[in-house]
């Protein structure tokens, strides 16, 4: 598996949630650091739904059961539906992000009502917020391609 499956499978694990869970991960060498309930999980590129479900009960953190498969289509909601977004276009775009440069290093990371999206690349540090208004976040790649 790689980046895009990863964030994927995170996403619907998230979405899968009645809370934020993990609210920042960060890309290291072959692995994934999330932040959740003020703890650091390192995950594997490789993690499956399951899997991160496994790795983040195994620290302590208490979730609801993995759903298995995609869920429905997301009609409405809050904050923490636009996080599930966010997290969502993220997997779908690291080869896009990854046309903008090398050495890429992708993180994200939210407060509840917005998130922070960084990137680093050998053109230095981006930085892109966005707001939980209801308007979900998409084309994060593009946004990146089109900051000067």
């Amino acid at each position: 598996m790689d980046l895009g499956t990863l964030l994927f499978e995170l996403s619907e694990l998230e979405r899968g949630q009645e809370r934020f869970v993990c609210t920042a991960f960060s890309v290291r060498e072959g692995a994934v650091v999330l932040s959740a309930a003020g703890r650091e999980v390192t995950v594997p590129l490789g993690a499956t739904r399951g899997e991160l479900h496994r790795l983040l009960t195994e620290a302590g953190i208490a979730l609801d059961p993995p759903h298995e498969g995609e869920l429905p289509p997301i009609e409405a909601g809050g904050p923490h539906l636009d996080w599930v977004e966010l997290l969502r276009d993220l997997a779908s775009g690291p080869d896009d992000l990854a046309s903008t440069g090398t050495g890429l290093l992708l993180s994200a990371s939210t407060d509840g009502s917005s998130a922070l999206v960084t990137l680093r690349n050998a053109r230095g540090v981006r930085h892109h917020p966005y707001a939980f208004d209801g308007s979900y976040p998409a084309a994060v790649a593009l946004d990146f391609a089109t900051d000067p």
